[in-house]
């Protein structure tokens, strides 16, 4: 009987000791579900560096769709995956209520910091967008730049309120960095027509520029 326990806790301890080995994506193709805490421990250690990996300034094209939505009217916005706060930020300086979700506590701390850099307040939560739930038609606007859940494509439509607007960006299949690592995360091309077939087409671009490829997409939801 002392043998038997001890070949099980042998065998338990050789099952624990192969899926902390596994690596974060890994984990998730092999267990169909997601590693919380190893996702936080990986992003948190990404932005841990006291630079802004992906920089201070708003993407290019945000800065482009902002003169597209005229005047805010102190409107809401929520930044998904808001990382570093940088398009949080930008919003918030031209006069919008923002909200940023991100499963680091150290990104929410940096893109506060970096709020109080430019005299600007957001709201930033740390929490697992799998998880949390914002209220219905909460919001007017809806960023998600470089995070691609497609699961969370439903909610995000949820969230926004009948007549807003979604801006979503992100890498596609022929980018030339992104395409060496898992394709899951990347958009086929002209997905996100698809995605979101029922919003007013605002602005859409697929670049071929031979360098980075990407979607970028500007929406506006139906009012009913």
């Amino acid at each position: 009987m002392r043998n038997l326990i001890l070949l099980i806790g042998i065998l338990y301890l050789g099952r624990a000791v192969s899926v902390q080995s596994i690596d974060n994506k890994r984990f998730e193709i092999l267990s169909g579900r997601k590693n919380e805490v190893s996702t936080k421990s990986v992003w948190d250690q990404k932005f841990s560096n006291e630079k802004y990996i992906f920089g201070k300034k708003p993407a290019e094209t945000l800065k482009n769709y902002l003169k597209l939505i005229g005047d805010n009217n102190n409107r809401t916005v929520l930044d998904i995956a808001m990382g570093e706060g940088r398009n949080a930020v930008f919003m918030a300086l031209n006069g919008y209520r923002v909200t940023g979700i991100d499963i680091s506590s150290v990104a929410i701390k940096k893109a506060n910091a970096l709020a109080r850099e430019n005299n600007v307040s957001i709201k930033g939560i740390v929490a697992d967008l799998d998880k949390y739930e914002f209220k219905n038609h909460e919001f007017d606007i809806v960023l998600c730049y470089y995070y691609l859940d497609r699961d969370l494509i439903a909610k995000m439509k949820k969230w926004l309120k009948p007549g807003g607007i979604i801006i979503f960006e992100g890498y596609t299949i022929d980018d030339p960095v992104e395409s060496k690592g898992n394709k899951n995360y990347l958009l086929e091309n002209n997905e996100l027509l698809k995605l979101f077939s029922e919003y007013r087409v605002v602005h859409f671009e697929e670049p071929l520029n031979n360098r980075r490829f990407y979607s970028s997409f500007m929406g506006i939801k139906p009012q009913n």
